[in-house]
């Protein structure tokens, strides 16, 4: 087993995860560095006034407000809206190469993701559940989030995924392994994609 911790992911780590199914754990201390990442968020969104992409549009509508009851919306929507792409999918070793470098980065406590996002990330990779990723359609100085994004848009059971040696919607391999649906949180759908 590779334990993730945001600091000691080698290359080797990466291949072992995405080619030989090797599994992954997250360290105590790394949900907590992670958690009072999270918490810190959770304190200035309490307090009120604008953050951006939390309670505000993104790129040129950084102005616009969205209302308290939005805010998870917003982030659902971000995700759908930036899974797009053509050509065949990537192959599932580097959908799962991609996945354990996003987790590690998550991992390092400064994106404020919640521990439950990690947690259902690593269940993917251990499970080894892929999601489909079209291998064209990412564009702007973020090369990774239309990628990204449909890894994302399958955490929320919602795409496709390989599970098994089938492409099957991702609902389905949801229900047949006992996970539920992620429900992405305040930042957490533009922490993941970006």
């Amino acid at each position: 087993m590779i334990f993730i911790d945001g600091n000691n992911l080698t290359i080797e780590d990466v291949y072992a995860v995405a080619v030989n199914n090797e599994k992954i754990g997250i360290t105590d201390d790394t949900i907590k560095r992670v958690l009072t990442s999270q918490k810190k968020l959770r304190n200035l969104i309490a307090k009120g006034g604008m953050i951006y992409g939390i309670n505000t549009g993104f790129g040129s509508l950084l102005n616009v407000k969205i209302s308290p009851s939005d805010v998870l919306d917003l982030q659902k929507n971000l995700i759908r809206s930036h899974s797009s792409g053509t050509g065949l999918p990537l192959e599932r070793e580097y959908v799962r190469a991609m996945m354990v470098v996003r987790l590690n980065s998550l991992c390092k406590g400064y994106s404020a993701v919640s521990p439950d996002l990690i947690k259902h990330t690593m269940e993917f990779l251990n499970r080894d559940i892929t999601p489909v990723v079209p291998r064209y359609g990412s564009v702007g100085a973020s090369g990774d989030l239309a990628p990204l994004a449909h890894v994302a848009l399958t955490l929320m059971g919602e795409g496709k995924v390989l599970f098994k040696g089938e492409t099957v919607p991702s609902s389905e391999a949801l229900k047949e392994t006992g996970l539920k649906p992620y429900s992405f949180l305040e930042k957490e759908g533009v922490a993941f994609i970006n």
